[in-house]
């Protein structure tokens, strides 16, 4: 079962990878459903640029939660 279930993980996770869904090992086509999964949106786009956790918040809820935007900004403006 375990020997499985590592398996499976590699795969999903080169998977994810080849499909362009990671940016230095973190998921960023997250889709934001709820407070849990919006908290973590914000805390990926403050690891992978300058911005404090309210602007990230911020520019978040003004791209539809959706990170790739926010980082495609944020490289405009910094």
């Amino acid at each position: 079962g375990t020997a499985q279930k590592l398996a499976l993980n590699r795969i999903s996770t080169a998977s994810m990878v080849l499909s362009g869904k990671v940016i230095e090992n973190l998921m960023v086509d997250v889709k934001a459903k709820n407070v849990k999964l919006k908290d973590r949106c914000a805390r990926i786009v403050t690891e992978l640029s300058n911005a404090t956790k309210d602007e990230a918040l911020d520019l978040l809820e003004q791209n539809d939660w959706n990170i790739r935007a926010v980082l495609n900004v944020l490289n405009k403006n910094g």
